[in-house]
């Protein structure tokens, strides 16, 4: 299996990020690309420094405020949490359907 994915990794890197051929499927694997770690880590800092931000704001201030942080936190990331949603719906209509579904057809 590591053989497999190491592969497929090498596919991703060089030529297609979204490989689906009959031996090698993208799915799971963007975050192992560089490209893929870069943008895991830039929203984990993003979302990180909006905490820490609010956080700041709310001492200087002198308050406490959880559901501010809550909020913060969620707008950050909410792009994240549209874009699993939307791998999601494709990958249950991958499950069902008899033939491939196109990523474009998703936006991907």
């Amino acid at each position: 299996m590591k053989q497999e994915r190491k592969a497929c990794l090498r596919i991703m890197e060089r030529t297609n990020s979204m490989v689906d051929d009959a031996q090698h499927y993208f799915r799971g694997l963007e975050g192992k690309t560089l490209e893929g770690f870069k943008r895991k880590r830039f929203n984990f800092v993003d979302a990180c420094m909006t905490v820490l931000d609010e956080q700041s704001d709310q001492q200087e201030f002198g308050k406490s405020d959880p559901d501010a942080i809550a909020r913060a936190y969620a707008a950050t990331t909410g792009s994240c949490v549209e874009t699993a949603r939307q791998r999601g719906i494709f990958d249950a209509a991958a499950a069902i359907s008899p033939t491939p579904i196109s990523l474009s057809f998703f936006g991907f």
